[in-house]
This record gives C-alpha cells, sequence and structure tokens, in this order.
C-alpha cells in the first residue's frame, strides 16, 4: 500500500470510508509502539470539510492529528507586514499534530518547568521557552515542534482566508482580547468550533513555537516542511496564532513573529507534531 499517495489531500478526500480506515489501521500498524487509533472523524467549518484520522500517543495520552499531505499558499498578499512576504507555494508532507496546545496537566506529569501565569489542568502551558520545551520533548523520542509550513498549513485546514473560517472576526472560534478575559482559557472551550482539520485554539489563547528560526521574510525560506535553521549565532525562534490578549488583526492566519531560546512570555506555549515514519510499506 503506497500509503505517502493515499495520504495526500487529493487522493484522501476521494477515498471511500472504508479505504480510509484501511488507510489508517495500515499507520497503526507501522506505528503501534508508540500510537493508537482512535478513529476518523469528520470536521466541517466555512464551508470546507475533512475527515481526519485521530490517534492516541500513548506515552502521554496527547491526540494527535494525522494531517493528509498537499500544498497550500503561504503568507499574505493584503496585509501591511513585510515578514508574511512574499507569499508562495509549498509543499507539506503528512504528519501528525496535537489537537490541542499541549495543556498544564499534561506538562505537570513529565516534570515540565516554567514560569506560568496562570492554573487550571486543560489551560495550555505557556511561560515556557523553546529551551523549556525541548527539554520536555526529550522525554518522546517521537515528538518535536511542529515546522512553520507544517503549522500554517495544519492552522489553515484548506482555507486561503484570513481565518480558518473565513474573512471576518467570528469571536466563537478564537480566544482574543475582546472575549479571553485577557487570560488564557481552557482549551475544552472550543471543542464545537474547530478548523476542517479538527485543530482546536490553533488561532488565540496562546501563540504556538515553531521549530524553525526566525526569517523576516519569506524570500528565502524553505518551500518543503523541513524547518529552517539559521547560521547566525543570535536565533530566534518562531512563534504563530496569536494569543488571549491580541487584536483581531493578528490573529490572523499568516501572522507570524520570533523570540530567542530563551524568552518567556504567559502568551506563547507550544503543539506537539509527530513524523510519519514508514518502514514496511512502499
Amino acid at each position: 500500500m503506497d500509503l505517502v499517495r493515499l495520504l495526500n489531500i487529493d487522493t484522501w478526500d476521494l477515498l471511500p470510508n472504508s479505504e480510509k480506515r484501511r488507510v489508517a489501521e495500515t499507520v497503526e500498524g507501522e506505528m503501534a509502539d508508540w500510537l493508537q487509533l482512535l478513529g476518523i472523524e469528520s470536521f466541517c467549518v466555512g464551508g470546507l470539510s475533512s475527515e481526519i484520522a485521530q490517534f492516541r500517543h500513548l506515552a502521554t495520552g496527547l491526540v494527535l492529528h494525522l494531517i493528509p499531505g498537499g500544498s497550500y499558499l503561504r503568507g499574505s498578499r493584503t496585509s501591511s507586514w513585510t515578514f508574511d512576504k512574499p507569499v508562495c507555494e509549498v509543499a507539506i508532507k503528512p504528519f501528525f499534530i496535537g489537537e490541542t496546545p499541549v495543556i498544564q496537566s499534561t506538562w505537570d506529569r513529565f516534570g515540565g518547568r516554567d514560569q506560568r501565569s496562570w492554573h487550571g489542568p486543560f489551560h495550555p502551558i505557556e511561560k515556557v521557552s523553546v529551551e523549556d520545551l525541548s527539554n520536555w520533548l526529550e522525554n518522546f523520542e517521537d515528538l518535536r515542534l511542529p515546522s512553520e509550513s507544517e503549522w500554517e498549513y495544519a492552522a489553515r485546514g484548506k482555507a486561503e482566508t484570513k481565518y480558518f473560517w473565513g474573512d471576518e472576526m467570528d469571536a466563537r472560534y478564537v480566544w482574543f482580547k475582546d472575549n479571553s478575559g485577557m487570560e488564557t482559557q481552557s482549551v475544552e472551550h472550543h471543542r464545537d468550533f474547530r478548523n476542517a482539520f479538527g485543530l482546536i485554539d490553533v488561532l488565540g489563547n496562546v501563540w504556538e513555537w515553531c521549530e524553525d528560526d526566525f526569517l523576516d521574510s519569506y524570500a528565502d525560506a524553505r518551500t518543503d516542511s523541513i524547518a529552517y535553521r539559521s547560521e547566525t549565532a543570535e536565533r530566534s525562534h518562531v512563534y504563530r496564532g496569536g494569543a488571549w490578549n491580541s487584536r483581531a488583526p493578528n490573529v490572523v492566519l499568516s501572522n507570524r513573529n520570533g523570540r530567542g531560546v530563551n524568552y518567556r512570555f504567559s502568551m506563547i506555549g507550544f503543539r506537539v507534531a509527530a513524523s510519519l515514519r514508514l518502514t514496511g510499506s512502499q
């Protein structure tokens, strides 16, 4: 079975449900030492829909969504910023990404170091630096940060609009300055307000660290799934998605920023990703 071909979004969307299930079960068989298939669920928002295979990460209990590969237009033609230009097509391989930002109860269970501003088991962990979360991720050889290109592809969920639901702000989907009470909120609140790949709070609540070093434009950026690495000593990591204190124009899908690896702030957390590693398939 050619899983990479079947997990391309154009092919995946056309597969009958029985074939989707067979593909997902094959992936589970390949990765049974660290993943358990939960099922395939349909998600729809803004006229876009997908059927996404969901897996349990056995070591942490995190729910991971298997994102089909494909391509998308990265960046924005309409914003006044320069760091989200030039718009270019990016090709993404299938990969796994966390259903929600990592929450405090999961972080605490594995000894995470942080300086959190708020407390709640289902609130996203925040005020963690890239160094903090890198140390935490060393507990799990299969988990990592998403690359910036993977993050935007997953966050868009096929959308080419400002937000994953359309071009106008809809406060039902996002915690931002106008409705957050100026603090983080439980990820449980938005279980009925996901993007078309089934992801929760991919915009707002907390910004999310990515694996890439920050570039101030896409002129020299990669156009694939692989994270960009700077050769300079002064490295600054990308974070994406906006947060509880962001204004509506700043929680758009194209917005991005960067800080050093030791930077901690109450508006930044993270979401895990994992690679699709296939040993027995052609």
